[in-house]
């Protein structure tokens, strides 16, 4: 149930259950505006749905740019729910024409090569996620109860205790929104959560201790189907085997996502691995694995020089 004042915390598959109960969003006021923290797949997704049946809402998103490099553009899988979700708000055809249909998942031994093909029971859409961004809000932007607003994160919520018993959105910039719901899509450090001391008590946050580094490939590896994710996995006798794997996910560009991820204990013996002392990530350009907007425009060749000699040894 959606209360008033209301926090919702939702998958991109279970979005699609706000169509079903209008009603709940409009006790409180005649003329409900929700406030949607979190501008990704699930934000704008929200916004489309609520549109649907009458509800204005609007996005807010601390990205200027639909496509700006951060540790959220990584190539993502949709499901049966996510695709479900999707066909509701409109947005499947496009997604479907830009992404490309996983059927199976192939297991690399990474001595040999070898490689075992296990079929998937239901086949996924696999597309990076500044697509299936970019693919959403195509279709959000021009719908006349959605209102997307970009550059700008939501600092903090409180409840108008002087309005008709609301809600006050606090905006970076020091601007305040009313609304009489607030959406939070906006991660697990969620402003909208922290700002409702009852909701951060029910959830435990437990952090992997571990790491990854993501990276594009113009070029996917020669003879790899687009059709699958592929895993690899150092040999058996290797000592490296509990330390790191490798997801390689070719793109229907033909490039290629790559993703090392990587346990604690393999910075002991590759310490250039390890992330730099934490860093603000306001800061572009500093460095730092923490450094998301900037990492792209880094030009030393250091990290890259470094895997490729440890996949070599490995």
């Amino acid at each position: 149930m959606i209360l008033n004042p209301s926090l919702l915390f939702l998958s991109i598959g279970s979005l699609i259950q706000l169509s079903h109960h209008p009603h709940c969003l409009c006790k409180a006021m005649t003329i409900p505006h929700v406030v949607i923290s979190g501008g990704g797949p699930g934000g704008l997704l929200t916004s489309i749905l609520l549109n649907n049946i009458g509800i204005r809402s609007s996005v807010i998103e601390e990205a200027k740019d639909p496509d700006e490099w951060s540790s959220k553009s990584y190539a993502m899988s949709l499901n049966e729910r996510g695709k479900d979700a999707l066909n509701r708000g409109g947005c499947l055809e496009s997604v479907m024409q830009v992404g490309n249909e996983k059927k199976f998942s192939y297991f690399v031994d990474g001595k040999t090569g070898d490689v075992k093909t296990i079929p998937r029971a239901m086949p996924s859409i696999g597309l990076s996620r500044p697509l299936l961004v970019e693919c959403i809000e195509k279709v959000a932007k021009d719908l006349p109860h959605v209102m997307l607003r970009r550059g700008v994160g939501v600092s903090s919520v409180t409840k108008d205790n002087e309005g008709l018993g609301g809600l006050r959105v606090y905006l970076e910039d020091g601007t305040v929104i009313p609304a009489t719901h607030i959406v939070g899509a906006d991660g697990k450090w969620s402003k909208v959560r922290q700002s409702f001391p009852s909701l951060t008590a029910q959830a435990n946050l437990v952090s992997c201790k571990g790491f990854g580094v993501l990276m594009f490939c113009e070029n996917a590896v020669k003879g790899w189907e687009d059709n699958g994710t592929y895993i690899i996995v150092p040999p058996e006798e290797s000592e490296s085997k509990q330390d790191f794997y490798i997801i390689a996910s070719p793109l229907i560009n033909g490039g290629m996502s790559l993703a090392v991820v990587c346990s604690d204990g393999i910075s002991a013996r590759y310490p250039w691995l390890r992330p730099e002392a934490d860093l603000n990530p306001k800061d572009p350009g500093v460095g730092g694995w923490k450094d998301e907007i900037g990492m792209e425009e880094i030009s030393d060749t250091t990290l890259s020089d470094n895997l490729e000699k440890m996949f070599e040894e490995k």
